[in-house]
């Protein structure tokens, strides 16, 4: 039997305010090269396949500084 090692990630995650640690419903996030979903109202997100390597992660929103940093999957 041979197992094969995955080439993707799933990510998921939840999005918060800095004070207060509340979750935020309705902030866009979005993987360079993989898509974009809208956070719940418990402030969850999910992306079910990410292909492994660095990605840019943008979040943005109303009344939401635009967020973007890469990260490594």
């Amino acid at each position: 039997m041979r197992v094969e090692q995955r080439t993707d990630s799933e990510f998921a995650g939840v999005v918060r305010t800095r004070s207060g640690r509340r979750p935020v419903a309705g902030v866009t996030v979005a993987v360079e090269g993989v898509g974009s979903t809208d956070t719940d109202a418990a402030g969850r997100f999910h992306f079910a396949s990410v292909s492994t390597g660095r990605h840019a992660v943008t979040l943005r929103g109303p009344r939401l500084t635009e967020v973007r940093a890469a990260e490594g999957f």
